[in-house]
């Protein structure tokens, strides 16, 4: 208990001044050649009751009935093991590693010099709540969302995911059940299903993968397959206009190697066997709206893919960009993917074409303050001598965290689609960039957004469970409709509060703002209540 609570304070005060990545003394022992000799894994619950804002009712309790992560599965995710040689990457991406598991809150990697040559490795961890029961509401462009749901994260210090629920949403009904575990049989191995059944189909999908769980991992294998069974739905105007029953099949094997790799960098290739089958059924429709939208042919394709990636670990961690008072990590290298191949008539495809698909992400550090992070994607295939489902989506997002206790952010995207397979077209509306308008607003096949923050963080706090915080905001948008030109140019200012989660695993802001429309349409409120935890940037 002495050592808890002496690291514990450690890593409260070291976490103020600094980021794991700035803690210069992992450098200069990884230089100096020190061995790592002694491994402790310290597991804090989640709330400090040595500080006084948290040592409360609701904390104790909580704490009394929230099961601690075992520290034997902490140490399965380690990426060095007693008697290696210091490797300050290896510990900074075990950092991020364990950061990204949902049910944990913050971790951090202490080195306590033993003598000369040898080191002891201290894994802090702090739990988040992992244990998510009861009720949720959301609003956002004027559709509301209802769900019900036993949500456990981490089922019994395991780490492993068990969730089941029900959800209305304006779409459709949804009965849910879930489950993952990210070390299957103690191993790398994970493994996923779920099953999903709606008001009108279902969805199953089982997963089984060996992933490339750190740089150098050597080889990644899965199998992966799903079903989805739902009525395709078209909006215009936030109108349901069309509705098409459909089945999607999904099917992949892959084997994926590292190739060559050097200090910070790796280049993956691959070879995978994919099988997509879209079947459509007679179209309903419920307006006049939606005129593109034809009975559709049913869509099978079969072939060979090759995979193709490129990626650098520059990773710096940042505080209240997405989430409030918590390690974020960020890459400023460049992570490149990118799949390329052919369906065949001899697999069993309806048509034979070329596929191309690929994904760039890079950031870059403009400053110690400011992060710009960008994003382009795009995929199409070559069938019958014409480009069919060809888009490009290039999205940039900018946080400037200059001023104390406060961020502004803003973010950019422009999606370019040309002969779109039907299920791809896009919207813009409440849920889509949009907030002062109904969800499913306008639909097209190009679209433009914008949308820029300014987000408050105060010192208040509720029981040390929920930080204070205000946002304003603007919005604006437009698309190009399918055989016509584009939209107005739409925007909205909002304003409200927003919330940080200190203590869950699930929804680290929560949003409560009202939207007001700048330009008017029949048809478009006076204003939109916004509410829940729908981050898009």
């Amino acid at each position: 208990m002495k050592i808890k609570l002496q690291i514990a304070l450690l890593f409260s005060l070291f976490c103020v001044e600094n980021f794991s990545q700035e803690n210069l003394e992992w450098k200069k022992f990884e230089e100096e050649k020190f061995k790592i000799s002694k491994i402790i894994i310290v597991v804090n619950d989640v709330f400090d009751l040595s500080q006084k804002e948290e040592n409360h009712f609701l904390g104790r309790i909580a704490n009394a009935f929230h099961l601690e992560t075992k520290k034997s599965v902490i140490k399965r995710f380690l990426l060095f093991k007693e008697g290696d040689f210091v490797d300050y990457r290896l510990i900074y991406e075990t950092e991020r590693l364990l950061r990204d598991l949902s049910w944990v809150r913050d971790a951090y990697i202490f080195p306590e010099k033993e003598d000369s040559q040898n080191l002891t490795a201290v894994v802090y961890v702090r739990d988040a709540w992992s244990l998510k029961g009861g009720l949720k509401f959301s609003s956002v462009g004027g559709e509301n969302t209802f769900r019900i749901r036993l949500h456990e994260v981490n089922l019994l210090g395991f780490g492993k995911t068990l969730m089941v629920g029900y959800e209305e949403n304006p779409e459709r009904n949804i009965g849910e059940i879930e489950y993952f575990d990210p070390l299957l049989f103690g191993s790398r191995w994970q493994l996923f299903s779920s099953y999903q059944k709606l008001s009108d189909g279902f969805y199953k999908k089982l997963k089984i993968e060996h992933p490339f769980y750190e740089l150098y991992t050597t080889f990644s294998f899965g199998i992966d397959f799903s079903r989805e069974k739902l009525n395709l739905k078209f909006y215009d105007d936030g109108k349901l206009s069309v509705e098409i029953p459909s089945i999607k099949d999904e099917a992949t094997v892959y084997f994926q190697k590292a190739l060559f790799s050097r200090k910070n960098k790796v280049i993956r290739g691959g070879v995978e066997l994919w099988s997509r089958q879209k079947l459509y059924q007679s179209l309903f429709k419920w307006g006049q709206d939606c005129n593109f939208i034809e009975n559709q042919n049913d869509k099978r394709f079969r072939g060979i893919m090759f995979y193709l990636g490129y990626i650098e670990d520059k990773f710096r961690t940042f505080e209240n960009i997405k989430a409030t008072d918590r390690a974020e990590d960020f890459n400023s290298g460049y992570e490149i993917h990118t799949h390329f191949g052919f369906y065949g008539e001899q697999f069993g495809s309806t048509e034979n074409a070329k596929y191309l698909d690929f994904k760039l992400t890079k950031g870059f550090f403009l400053s110690e303050n400011q992060l710009l992070l960008a994003e382009i994607k795009g995929e199409g295939r070559r069938e019958n001598s014409e480009n069919k489902n060809f888009f490009l989506n290039t999205k940039i997002d900018y946080y400037n965290l200059k001023l104390n206790k406060q961020t502004i952010a803003a973010s950019v995207e422009a999606f370019l689609g040309s002969k779109l397979d039907v299920d791809n077209y896009v919207y813009i509306g409440g849920s889509d960039g949009l907030r002062g308008y109904p969800n499913h607003f306008k639909i097209g096949e190009k679209r433009w957004t914008f949308s820029a923050e300014d987000r408050i963080i105060t010192d208040k706090t509720l029981w040390g469970i929920v930080q204070l915080g205000y946002v304003g905001y603007i919005d604006a948008g437009a698309v190009r409709e399918p055989g016509g030109g584009w939209t107005k140019n739409y925007a909205n200012i909002g304003f409200g509060l927003r919330l940080g989660n200190l203590k869950s695993a699930f929804g680290h802001i929560i949003l409560v703002s009202v939207a007001v429309p700048l330009v008017k349409e029949r048809g478009v409120d006076s204003y939109q209540f916004v509410f829940g935890n729908f981050i898009r940037f």
